[in-house]
């Protein structure tokens, strides 16, 4: 297993590629609420699903967002036929496990994204030999949006938006009143 120095680090949403050792190019895109990534001849389609089977929503960062429990699905192509994928997640390195490519090039396989993952940014990693026989490493950061109580920046947004919009409505009745008590 790469340590995490060597793996490329990549906020949410946004992905790196090494390619037979070298820092290769990425393109992104979003398709319904999964991150498409293309390096050369290699397509990656990364998604994530709920403990309940439902596919989940990409952060508001644009990142595929883990459940703990849930699955994280990879469908890939431009693969060396009939070689492995590795998948593993960082901050603390875990091996999520192995899929095999089928004859055509091609790979669609599911990993449990583990319990206990700490809520915040990780590191997805795919460990693959492309259809030229290059070895890849893809890195694409994901979220855990939750860690069971935790208070996201759109909560904390809300709650101000209220207390100043609250603020603004009752504020100027309370001064009136005041001026009309010390007027009288």
């Amino acid at each position: 297993m790469p340590s995490a120095e060597e793996i490329p680090a990549v906020p949410e949403g946004q992905a790196a590629a090494v390619v037979n050792g070298k820092p290769a190019s990425v393109q992104v895109t979003r398709i319904e609420n999964e991150v498409v990534l293309t390096v050369g001849t290699v397509k990656a389609v990364i998604g994530s699903q709920s403990t309940d089977g439902v596919r989940t929503p990409l952060s508001a960062d644009g990142a595929v967002a883990l459940e703990p429990g849930g699955t994280l699905t990879v469908r890939m192509e431009g693969l060396e036929p009939n070689s492995e994928v590795e998948a593993l997640l960082y901050s603390d390195p875990v091996r999520l496990g192995t899929g095999r490519v089928n004859d055509s090039g091609r790979v669609d396989h599911s990993f449990t994204v583990p319990e206990g993952v700490d809520a915040g940014s990780h590191r997805l990693v795919v460990r693959l030999t492309d259809a030229d026989g290059n070895p890849v490493d893809l890195a694409v950061g994901v979220v855990n949006p939750e860690s069971g109580g935790g208070v996201g920046l759109a909560t904390i947004v809300i709650v101000v938006l209220g207390l100043g919009i609250a603020s603004a409505l009752f504020l100027p009745a309370v001064f009136r009143r005041r001026r009309d008590v010390t007027a009288s």
